[in-house]
């Protein structure tokens, strides 16, 4: 029965659209038991030729075709982000496009922005046997244990969003610096001058750093003081996997406004701490935007009741295939080490207003 099978299967085309014999049939057809019939079909089956499915019967397995060549190694390449939220989606979206250009495949890992996640990942995805490594770094200033055995054992690596400053690779990010600056100087053109910047430690992070450098040069270039005693710099990182830190970081700008009524506008360094400087100032009875501007970095347009920010577009997307780029340049060239600045734009939301003449703050406490 089985050596039937296999030469029915190997020799003619109709089971390849239609299902076995049933081992009731097969039983009828070789006067045998169904417990014969069943060894042959599952001999079939260990060997590959067909699968059976439960309730539906057993069919030939068609092979997988290959319609290319055997994967080069570098066709494959690993990809760490720090987190999974809208922005790091649409940078992983320009990665996969430009990938499916080049005819590679890639392996994602994220980080959540903790030290050992970006460490164990990029040591599995090299031991995996990737050919190349983009990366968006958690800490601009050091460089880690792994990316330094990355380095050394030549894989080719390339930042992204972030980059490595005492580290000669490839990055790509948006120009934050200029973006900063030039938010500040729109909020300053609305006569907003005593205006709370809010933000994670920034001294670890170049993105952040560079906006808080574009902030203090708007200051500057309107001739306005800065007063840093209306900045909040120690809110907690949205990915911690302590604590749910949000009521803590809220309670931390509503503080700040209670003790600051003469701010009327919030300049927050990403977009989830705009969110939740709407919730304090919601707590407030603070209008936005009469009472209180918010600008941010980034948007998420969702669902009527949050308010679409004025904020920082960045070019995701182009900074995700620009990074695939610049690694497959890597690959071929490993003292390559360019680096490219994206243009960004200011987009104007309904969380921004010109400030009153008249008004001398309206915190509620």
């Amino acid at each position: 029965m089985y050596h039937y099978l296999k030469h029915e299967i190997e020799t003619k085309d109709m089971y390849k659209k239609m299902p076995l014999p049933t081992e009731k049939q097969l039983s009828t057809m070789f006067n045998v038991s169904r417990i014969t019939s069943k060894k042959a079909l599952d001999k079939l089956a260990s060997e590959g030729l067909i699968h059976r499915t439960p309730g539906r019967g057993s069919y030939v397995s068609q092979p997988i075709k290959q319609t290319g060549p055997p994967l080069a190694k570098d066709r494959l390449i690993g990809v760490i982000l720090n987190h999974s939220n809208v922005y790091g989606t649409k940078v992983l979206e320009g990665i996969e496009k430009e990938t499916s250009k080049q005819k590679q495949l890639v392996v994602v890992k994220y980080s959540y922005d903790q030290y050992e996640r970006q460490e164990c990942a990029i040591r599995e995805l090299i031991e995996y046997g990737v050919s190349g490594l983009i990366i968006m770094p958690l800490n601009g200033h050091v460089a880690t244990p792994a990316i330094m055995e990355a380095i050394l054992a030549g894989m080719p690596l390339v930042c992204v969003d972030r980059y490595m400053k005492e580290l000669p690779l490839p990055f790509v990010a948006t120009d934050n610096a200029c973006a900063a600056k030039d938010m500040t100087n729109y909020l300053l053109t609305l006569g907003h001058t005593k205006v709370a910047v809010v933000t994670n430690d920034y001294t670890q992070i170049s993105t952040l750093e560079q906006r808080i450098e574009g902030i203090v040069k708007g200051f500057a270039e309107h001739g306005v003081a800065i007063d840093e005693h209306l900045w909040c710099t120690t809110l907690e990182d949205e990915h911690s996997e302590e604590q749910d830190t949000t009521e803590t970081d809220i309670q931390k700008i509503l503080q700040l406004l209670q003790n600051h009524p003469e701010i009327t506008a919030i300049f927050a360094l990403k977009h989830d701490l705009a969110t939740l400087a709407v919730e304090a100032a919601k707590r407030l009875s603070l209008d936005i935007p009469c009472d209180l501007s918010i600008v941010c970095f980034d948007h998420t347009y969702v669902k009527s009741g949050r308010y679409p920010f004025t904020h920082i577009s960045q070019k995701q997307e182009e900074m995700g295939s620009t990074a695939v780029l610049l690694l497959n340049q890597r690959i071929q060239q490993p003292d390559f080490t360019e680096k490219v600045v994206l243009d960004y734009e200011l987009i104007i939301g309904q969380s921004t207003i010109e400030r009153p003449i008249s008004n001398e703050g309206s915190v509620a406490t």
